[in-house]
């Protein structure tokens, strides 16, 4: 669904080294973390409630500046504050015992710069920029980015938990590591690596500062991998408009996959996005649909014969779409669409039927990176009912997907993931789950599918629940067909039980 509610405020540190010239600090977020598990980036973290109160000023930037310096200590075990002398600690035992009571929440942060006498200095937190997390996730965050220089005297000490590894690198190189595929950053980190990485050193504070001038008014580009660029849509949904992921797949020549947006702000992005990229002499080839549905397709005959190109799909996919869109090439499961331009240019076709009977994933097996369409959300379940949906197909495609042993998922529903394997696991055993759940109403006496959804998924809402009767309809197809379950009817009422 559409994420509601007010993003989480968040402050991140470019941490730099004045004896490593432009090296700038990233650390590896660790594979259990709910949020962009496995990247790489700046140390930072959500805003707390005693940052506010320890703000210099009334701004979101006097707070920010506070948390990021509580987040980077706690993180690091850099502490940017300076005492009555106008200078930073160097690091010492008394520090190292603060920090570690810190993470335990045994002392505020509050306390430890009273016990040191130390205060917070706007002038070391150089504004670097404001980000949003897109639509796409549920977990959302706006956060303020600041440049600060490492003292002298200090070391970063990263405690595994949340954290992986730290890692200091010049810009150039941290792009060069993920144009290679070796280093993953989310979207913000990489905006703003890549801008580093285009001005000396000693430039940096200038050109940052005029960058969040114009920071409201600038759309950098999603991507999370470097054949992979993601345009964040509202969609038409069951029931309800819901977040949507259009993707643009390769480097100068590249695919644009599933246009489905709802309104005329996603197709502008899309329209956008699309522009920027024929601004650096980018050459769109093709649309790809991985399905029939409406919040994939909705605007591909628009963007087809505006841009000129052909729109290809499955066949099953292309008779469904019949005097709607025009598919100019049918897709058949196990061929390689292969681009002229790119490090990773060659994407294989896979059939993947059970959520529609047409349905595609793009595999590229250079990199990894599996493009699911309804295959996998990382949000939430998918809607596999009649008449297009068959469950036991789906749980099929569900392991096909799990033998190409991916290495990132990129759904159109939800934040793309390192956790493949255990994305689609889930999807695996949710079916299971759900399963036994229906089975065990049945247990207690013959139910028709309305009263099975409603005492199967409780407290859902009701524009929900057409959806959620689609699913149980697909249960109780499949359990039919295994010989669990019978269907009659009386009076015209269907109604399903169990064979004793």
């Amino acid at each position: 669904m559409i994420p509601s509610g007010e993003p989480r405020p968040a402050a991140a540190v470019i941490l730099h080294s004045p004896d490593g010239g432009d090296k700038v600090l990233l650390v590896q977020r660790s594979n259990q973390m709910k949020f962009l598990p496995g990247f790489y980036a700046f140390p930072g973290g959500k805003v707390d409630v005693q940052d506010k109160q320890l703000a210099p000023g009334d701004s979101a930037w006097d707070t920010a500046r506070v948390a990021a310096a509580r987040e980077l200590f706690e993180e690091t075990g850099v502490l940017i504050a300076r005492g009555s002398e106008g200078s930073c600690p160097v690091a010492n035992p008394s520090l190292q015992a603060a920090r570690k009571q810190l993470l335990e929440g045994k002392i505020s942060f509050r306390e430890i710069l009273e016990e040191e006498k130390l205060r917070i200095c706007s002038s070391d937190f150089l504004p670097a920029g404001v980000y949003v997390t897109p639509i796409f996730s549920p977990l959302r965050f706006q956060t303020w980015f600041f440049l600060c220089q490492l003292p002298a005297g200090q070391s970063i000490e990263i405690f595994t938990g949340e954290l992986q590894k730290a890692q200091w690198n010049t810009p150039r190189e941290f792009i060069q590591l993920w144009e290679q595929g070796n280093c993953l950053l989310s979207p913000p980190v990489l905006s703003l690596t890549d801008f580093l990485a285009g001005y000396p050193h000693g430039s940096w504070p200038g050109q940052l500062q005029e960058r969040v001038d114009r920071i409201d008014s600038q759309k950098d580009p999603i991507r999370f991998y470097p054949d992979v660029q993601l345009v964040p849509v509202v969609c038409p949904g069951p029931g309800m408009p819901q977040a949507g992921n259009v993707y643009l797949l390769g480097r100068e020549d590249f695919f644009l996959v599933d246009p489905g947006p709802l309104d005329e702000s996603g197709l502008a992005a899309i329209d956008n996005a699309l522009q920027a990229r024929k601004n650096q002499g980018h050459r769109l080839a093709a649309i790809l649909l991985t399905h029939h549905h409406p919040d994939h397709v909705s605007q591909a005959r628009y963007l087809g014969e505006k841009e000129k190109v052909p729109v290809w799909a499955h066949e099953l996919t292309r008779q469904l779409l019949k005097n709607t869109v025009t598919i100019s090439r049918t897709l058949q499961d196990g061929e390689v669409l292969e681009l002229p331009n790119g490090a990773w240019r060659n994407w294989r076709v896979i059939h993947t039927p059970g959520h529609a009977p047409g349905h595609l994933i793009f595999f590229n097996e250079q990199s990894g990176c599996l493009v699911a369409g309804d295959l996998v959300s990382t949000v939430t379940s998918i809607v596999v009912g009649p008449p297009e949906g068959h469950l036991a197909t789906y749980l099929n495609s569900l392991k096909k997907a799990l033998e190409l042993e991916a290495k990132m998922l990129f759904p159109f529903h939800g934040p793309p993931t390192l956790l493949v394997r255990e994305e689609i696991l889930k999807g695996l055993e949710h079916r299971e789950k759900r399963e036994q759940a229906l089975l065990e109403r049945l247990s207690r006496g013959r139910a028709t599918v309305a009263i099975l959804a409603k005492d199967i998924y409780r407290g859902l809402s009701s524009p929900l629940l057409p959806a959620a009767s689609k699913q149980v309809q697909g249960g109780l197809i499949k359990l039919l067909e295994e010989g669990q379950v019978r269907c009659l009817s009386d009076g015209g009422q269907e109604s399903w039980e169990l064979v004793e």
